[in-house]
C-alpha cells in the first residue's frame, strides 16, 4: 500500500513537473516571440527613418540644383545684360567718331573748293628769306 501510495505520489509530481516545465517552455516561447517580433518593429521603424531621411536629402538637393539653376540663370542674363550695354556704348562711340569724321571731312572740303588753306591750331608765323 505504501509502494503504491509512493508510485502515485511520484507520479503526480512527475506530472507536475512535466506540466510546470511546459508553461516555462511556453513563457521562454512567448517571451522569444516577443522579442522578435519587437526587433521586426524596430528594424522596420529604422527602414522607414532611414527612407524618410533620404527622401529629405533627394528633395533637399532638387532644391540647391533648382536654386543654383535659378542663380546661374540669372548671372547668364547680368552678364548678357552688360554685354548688350557694352555692344550699345562701343556702337554709339563709333557712331560719334564717324560723325566727328564726317563733320572734319565737310570742314575740309570747303576749305578746298575756296581755295583757302585750313587754318592751323598753333600761331607760327613765317620767316622768309626777305623779312
Amino acid at each position: 500500500l505504501i509502494q503504491e501510495k509512493v508510485e502515485e505520489e511520484k507520479k503526480k509530481l512527475q506530472e507536475r513537473l512535466e506540466k510546470e516545465m511546459e508553461e516555462e517552455r511556453k513563457k521562454v516561447l512567448e517571451e522569444v516571440r516577443r522579442k522578435e517580433e519587437e526587433r521586426i518593429r524596430q528594424e522596420e521603424e529604422l527602414e522607414k527613418q532611414l527612407e524618410d531621411n533620404q527622401k529629405k536629402i533627394a528633395e533637399h538637393q532638387a532644391k540647391l540644383a533648382a536654386e543654383l539653376a535659378a542663380r546661374e540663370a540669372d548671372r547668364y542674363l547680368e552678364l548678357e545684360r552688360q554685354s548688350k550695354q557694352r555692344e550699345e556704348i562701343a556702337r554709339r562711340r563709333a557712331e560719334e567718331e564717324r560723325k566727328q569724321r564726317d563733320e572734319q571731312s565737310k570742314l575740309l572740303n570747303k576749305g578746298e573748293a575756296k581755295g583757302v588753306r585750313p587754318k592751323v591750331a598753333f600761331g607760327l608765323k613765317p620767316k622768309g628769306v626777305f623779312e
